[in-house]
Formats: C-alpha cells, structure tokens, sequence
C-alpha cells in the first residue's frame, strides 16, 4: 500500500513533503492537471495522471492519509524469524528480552 513498485510514494508522486496541507491537495491536482490530463493538458501524460490522481485520492483524504502514513512507518520488511534448530536467543527467548542481539551467520 504504501509504495509503488519502483518505491515511490504518493507523495513522491505529487513532489510534496508530509506535512503538506490536507486541504491544499485539490488545489494541486487542478494545478497537475493543467500540465499533464490527456485531454488538453500542455504536457498530456495518461499514466501520470492516473498516478496522480490516486495520490490525491488517498492524501486528500484525512482518515486515508494516516492509513497510508503509517503504512509508510511499518514499510521495513519483516523477515519470519526460524526457531527450527536455535538456541534461546536465537529464538527470541530470555537473552533475547534481556536484550541480547542475535548474531548473523
């Protein structure tokens, strides 16, 4: 959800920082608009538009942009961690609550 397959975000995709304004997004859409809707912008661009277009559609919206943003929070992979064979802090037992790090292989 949070990023695209090339790892671009929304707001990647609009050139805008997080703590661009809610309200403001429509505004930049009409101004995107002018530049790159395919019927009649200076700089016709479908896919672009299409881009930006579901950008706004999640960052305009109040409740779906705290969705996405932490989306983009807990984006970090998470690999499944194997306690098949490891011993106890390996395996996230005591040591490993105690704080002890696991060690790479």
């Amino acid at each position: 959800m949070a990023t695209a397959d090339d790892g671009t975000t929304h707001y990647d995709v609009l050139a805008i920082t997080s703590d661009f304004p809610t309200e403001a997004i429509g505004a930049l859409r009409a101004s995107l608009a002018k530049l790159y809707h395919p019927d009649g912008g200076s700089e016709p661009d479908p896919v672009r538009m299409s881009r930006i277009n579901a950008a706004c559609d999640v960052l305009g919206d109040p409740g779906r942009r705290e969705l996405y943003d932490r989306g983009l929070i807990r984006r970090r992979p998470v690999r499944p961690r194997s306690t098949e064979g490891a011993g106890p802090a390996e395996a996230g037992g005591p040591a490993r609550a105690a704080g002890a790090r696991g060690r790479t292989r």
